[in-house]
């Protein structure tokens, strides 16, 4: 649907540019939600993009919580400038707006040093007060620090 706009409007005469497509998409299979944005491990060895990865698994929010979910999350990023190029969630809680965020940092070529220090929402009905984005970034921080 954008491209047939940003199409429709510069045969319109109205030039518009567009930033391209991070693959933003979604899928529900029985109570499971899988969210994924830019590429995967996969897709960047086969194109030649070094990268690398961290995985990392956290509860949605406190485990006081009655209502709470797991949250897996995968987020891929180049290897030699940290922009983050990739991420795949899956949980059975609506993980869009997560998916909304790392599409956009993708697309203005955030690293994971910038994301780590990125300040996010906190409140115990939403989230954990260390987010599990952040927790992820910590994560691939530490080991690119041990690489040297």
């Amino acid at each position: 649907m954008r491209g047939a706009y940003i199409a429709a409007k510069n045969i319109a005469g109205e030039p518009v540019v567009s930033n391209g497509t991070q693959l933003a998409n979604a899928v529900r299979v029985y109570d499971t939600n899988f969210f994924s944005a830019g590429i995967t491990v996969a897709q960047a060895e086969r194109y030649g993009v070094p990268c690398s990865y961290v995985d990392y698994e956290e509860w949605q929010r406190p485990e006081f919580m009655l209502e709470n979910n797991k949250i897996k999350l995968r987020l891929v990023y180049h290897q030699d400038n940290h922009r983050i190029i990739g991420a795949q969630i899956v949980s059975k809680s609506d993980q869009s707006g997560v998916l909304h965020m790392l599409s956009l940092a993708i697309q203005k070529e955030v690293t994971i040093e910038e994301l780590q220090v990125s300040d996010f929402f906190f409140y115990p009905y939403f989230n954990q007060p260390n987010n599990f984005v952040i927790e992820a970034v910590k994560h691939a921080n530490l080991v690119e620090e041990e690489k040297g």
